[in-house]
């Protein structure tokens, strides 16, 4: 039988998502896992990564991977160099 996905937990996936996502654009620094990340949502790491990819199209893991891409496009956008921008934020060319 087919599981119903209902408003409440679509909301409540979405909660734990957004927290799952907040805690990893807050601590990408750190490289965080998959484990912390679940943590931070309140799920199992398979739960956190069935939910996110659901809900963001990608996995935490490529989500977190492009952060540092978008953090460096951020200080080439204010006037960085780039290999000064790609080095502060360990992104490889």
């Amino acid at each position: 039988t087919a599981t119903i996905y209902t408003l409440d937990a679509a909301a409540r996936d979405f909660d734990r998502v957004s927290a799952a996502l907040a805690f990893l654009g807050d601590h990408w620094q750190d490289h965080p896992d998959l484990d912390a990340a679940a943590r931070a949502a309140g799920l199992s790491p398979h739960h956190c990564q069935r939910v996110s990819t659901r809900w963001v199209g990608v996995s935490p893991k490529k989500h977190a991977d492009a952060l540092p891409h978008g953090a460096a496009r951020a200080a080439l956008d204010h006037g960085a160099w780039l290999l000064d921008a790609a080095r502060r934020q360990r992104v490889a060319l």
